[in-house]
């Protein structure tokens, strides 16, 4: 983004600092203090698949997750379960308007010229669509900003040559929901 805007050269002296997702074990830490703190009763093998199937521990996901999962065992009154974990995750990523997710979208718009934006929109559908796409696939069309645009916001990343959702939640609601 500050690329984009043509800083002024104090900027371009900031270091740039990569947070990374947590690890399993920290990812692993973190929900059992929630699901703890709200007496939800746990399995630790159940939150090892959660954070397995959430795949990018960043902890907005994790913690989306955990409260979907409470919501659910309070409304069922039944433990956490894998395939309560399945269930939930569909939930997350069934909701056209979901708050949690329409803020990816509408950011797009908000900060990217027109043309940058509808392409945008595309590159993402197709990832969506196909969970992975050949980064050779978008090189072609000068999209290298817009494409380091899309990682360093959080929305997809680079992994042995394919293009992937860093969440496979966003990368179910976007599939659905962002057209």
């Amino acid at each position: 983004m500050a690329r984009k805007l043509g800083p002024d050269p104090t900027v371009n002296d900031l270091n740039i600092v990569e947070i990374p997702p947590l690890t399993i074990e920290e990812g692993l830490d973190m929900s059992l203090k929630i699901f703890n703190e709200y007496k939800v009763p746990v399995d630790e093998e159940d939150v090892r698949y959660m954070l397995r199937e959430i795949k990018w521990l960043m902890p907005f996901f994790i913690q989306l997750v955990i409260q979907l999962l409470i919501d659910e065992t309070e409304s069922e009154g039944l433990p956490v379960t894998s395939k309560m974990v399945d269930k939930v995750l569909l939930k997350a990523a069934n909701h056209r308007n979901n708050i949690y997710f329409a803020s990816y979208y509408d950011r797009l718009e908000k900060s990217l010229p027109a043309d940058q934006y509808e392409k945008a929109k595309s590159i993402l559908a197709e990832i969506a669509e196909k969970e992975a796409v050949e980064a050779s696939q978008f090189n072609n069309d000068n999209n290298q900003l817009l494409l380091e645009t899309l990682e360093y916001d959080g929305y997809i990343h680079e992994q042995s040559g394919y293009y992937r959702f860093n969440s496979p939640i966003l990368r179910m609601w976007w599939g659905k929901n962002a057209r």
